[in-house]
């Protein structure tokens, strides 16, 4: 695992403040609201029409939709925490491309450029991936962990500029 900062094109890859803030926001007043439901229901619930619930697990279901939220809430939390303490960064340098090792570790991982078989692009709802296809597996960075859009930009053309002869998949 390299340890050092290797020289080369370097992108911060981190959780963006705006998004988790917004997590941290919408899911609290979920939160709020669901919880105040589960404390003050009378009645009972029908899902779509496909599932009736009595009063008494009517309350279990707002109870638990209440914790969901609020453990939504404690990941965006986590995740800026580790953001903060363990900042990440994605590389492109003259002997591959550095990545972390693992979400939230300072550890990275080196991924050879001759190592890479394939570059694939994909978008799940609004959110961009390249996924890195290489002899040790594969490694997948989302748009939304880079600075800007730009700067995903940015690191997907130069990936594929050093990797010309490989298969790019669609996108």
């Amino acid at each position: 695992m390299p340890e050092d900062k290797p020289a080369g094109r370097e992108f911060r890859y981190r959780t963006r403040w705006g998004i988790a803030v917004f997590v941290v926001v919408f899911f609290t007043m979920c939160g709020l609201v669901i919880r105040h439901m589960a404390a003050t229901n009378d009645q009972g619930l029908v899902l779509e029409g496909l599932i009736t619930l009595s009063v008494e697990h009517a309350t279990i279901f707002y109870w638990v939709l209440s914790w969901m939220s609020f453990a939504m809430v404690a990941f965006a939390v986590f995740s800026l925490a580790m953001g903060l303490g363990n900042p990440q960064s994605v590389t492109l340098a003259d002997d591959g491309v550095y990545v972390p090792n693992k979400p939230w570790s300072r550890q990275r991982r080196l991924i050879r450029y001759s190592d890479i078989s394939a570059i694939v692009s994909h978008k799940v709802r609004h959110i961009v991936f390249v996924k890195i296809v290489h002899a040790g597996g594969k490694k997948d960075l989302p748009d939304s962990m880079f600075e800007s859009k730009r700067a995903f930009e940015e690191f997907r053309q130069g990936l594929l500029e050093r990797c010309k002869d490989i298969d790019k998949g669609p996108g």
